[in-house]
């Protein structure tokens, strides 16, 4: 059974916040759906800003999965990166 205190589990995330590393590394190979799913799952478990400020009518999370070199992803870039689409 699961017995630490929420001052405990505090002091577990915490510890796991400041360790935490983003790497900007992309591999080749595309991840399975599965574990798509977990990241997805983690992702809306996530806090984020809106939540903190509002109620729950006004945010909302999406999630785009996109291949590297897919037509999705060429369509979205340009938009995420602030650049006119090529023509």
């Amino acid at each position: 059974m699961y017995t630490d205190s929420s001052e405990q589990k505090n002091v577990i995330l915490d510890q796991i916040l400041a360790e935490r590393r983003s790497y900007r590394m992309l591999r080749q190979e595309f991840p399975s759906e599965d574990a798509i799913r977990r990241v997805i799952h983690a992702g809306l478990l996530a806090p984020f800003a809106a939540a903190a400020v509002g109620n729950s009518v006004d945010y909302f999370h999406r999630f785009f999965v996109m291949k590297t070199g897919s037509r999705s992803m060429n369509a979205a870039a340009p938009l995420v990166l602030g650049r006119n689409p090529p023509d």
